[in-house]
């Protein structure tokens, strides 16, 4: 995504949501949330798949409280958010036994 403006490409919330979920497969759960501040920077909208995304990098790596902080900011950006966000939080504090 660096190299976006390179090539005068924006980065949008798909692209920017595929990022995390390469990190968060690749083990890379820092650098997924950096995307996800990378995203804010950038003035692009999270949506549900990124939130989730982002909170499930919080569960591989054992940051729960994150996790949680991800899902007020979920609920305060007025995203339009599924199961699947409260479900990753919830995992996240699961498998940190919170």
């Amino acid at each position: 995504l660096p190299r976006a403006g390179c090539y005068r490409l924006r980065p949008n919330v798909i692209s920017f949501s595929t990022a995390i979920v390469a990190c968060v497969q690749a083990h890379f759960w820092q650098r997924a949330l950096e995307v996800l501040r990378d995203m804010a920077a950038q003035a692009v909208r999270p949506n549900a798949v990124t939130f989730s995304s982002a909170m499930t990098a919080c569960e591989r790596g054992a940051k729960w409280s994150q996790a949680v902080a991800l899902l007020r900011d979920a609920l305060s950006s007025r995203a339009e958010l599924d199961a699947a966000v409260f479900n990753s939080t919830m995992s996240a504090c699961e498998k940190a036994s919170r």
